[in-house]
C-alpha cells in the first residue's frame, strides 16, 4: 500500500495507483523493447534516424538535427499494438475497482495520457505535488 494515495478515473474507471515494486523496472523495460520492435517491423526509417543521430539525441543538441524527423509516435495508429500496449500499462500501475471491458483498450477514445501519468507515478519518475494540490 502506498503511503500516498493517488485515485484517478480512466474513462469513467475509478482506480489507485499500485505501489512501485522492483517488477516496475522489468515492465518498462519490456516496453520499449516492444516499441523498438514495432519499429524494426513498422518503421525502420526512424530506427535508422536515431542511429545516425545517435550523439545529438543523447546529447539533446538539437540544433544538430535535420528540419525532417521521422514519425515516431505512428504506432499509435497501430490499434492492436497500441491496445495491447496501454493495457499492460494500465493492469501493472492501476487498481482498478471494476475492470475495463476489453473494447475499452481499442477504443480511440481512450484517455491514454491518464494512464501514462499513472505508469509514471508507478515508476517512481513523478512525485506527488505537496503544495497547492487537491489530493486525497
Amino acid at each position: 500500500m502506498r503511503l500516498t494515495k493517488i485515485d484517478g478515473e480512466l474513462n469513467g474507471h475509478k482506480f489507485s495507483v499500485k505501489s512501485t515494486t522492483p517488477k516496475a523496472i522489468k515492465i518498462e523495460e519490456e516496453l520499449q523493447e516492444e516499441v523498438k520492435a514495432w519499429h524494426e517491423k513498422n518503421n525502420k526509417e526512424f530506427l535508422e534516424f536515431t542511429k545516425k543521430y545517435k550523439d545529438e539525441l543523447t546529447s539533446e543538441n538539437l540544433d544538430a538535427l535535420p528540419d525532417e524527423i521521422p514519425e515516431h509516435k505512428n504506432w499509435l495508429l497501430d490499434e492492436d499494438f497500441r491496445a495491447s500496449r496501454y493495457k499492460k500499462m494500465a493492469l501493472a500501475s492501476m487498481d482498478f475497482k471494476k475492470q475495463p471491458s476489453e473494447s475499452l483498450w481499442k477504443s480511440d477514445e481512450l484517455e491514454t495520457s491518464t494512464i501514462e501519468e499513472a505508469f509514471e507515478y508507478f515508476l517512481g519518475k513523478r512525485k506527488v505535488p505537496t503544495k497547492n494540490t487537491y489530493a486525497r
